[in-house]
């Protein structure tokens, strides 16, 4: 009986695990978001709870109009939001206040 050797192509395995090139895009569009618009906002505009803001003015789940790109970017927006709330107060902004600004 021999031994087989098998070739694994490691890269392509790692990317079916890990899903690496969807995830360095996913960050990527957050870093452009946070860059050219998180970042220059104001503490005061920057302080509400951004989910419950989504779950009352942002998207809903049947919002008639919406396309999966609105979606996406509402969502990499409150990514970038939230990222830059934990980076300026330690703390995601979770309704605490009751803040929910439109």
């Amino acid at each position: 009986m021999s031994k087989k050797e098998y070739e694994f192509d490691t890269e392509q395995m790692v990317e079916r695990v890990y899903s690496i090139k969807e995830l360095h895009k996913i960050l990527e569009d957050i870093v452009v978001d946070y860059i050219n618009d998180t970042r220059l906002m104001s503490d005061e505009r920057l302080d509400y709870d951004r989910e419950k803001w989504m779950q009352k003015y942002g998207r809903g789940d049947n919002v008639e109009g919406d396309t999966p790109k609105d979606t996406y970017d509402a969502d990499i927006q409150s990514l970038a939001i939230m990222i830059e709330q934990l980076r300026r107060n330690g703390k995601i902004n979770y309704g605490r206040s009751g803040k929910v600004n439109e």
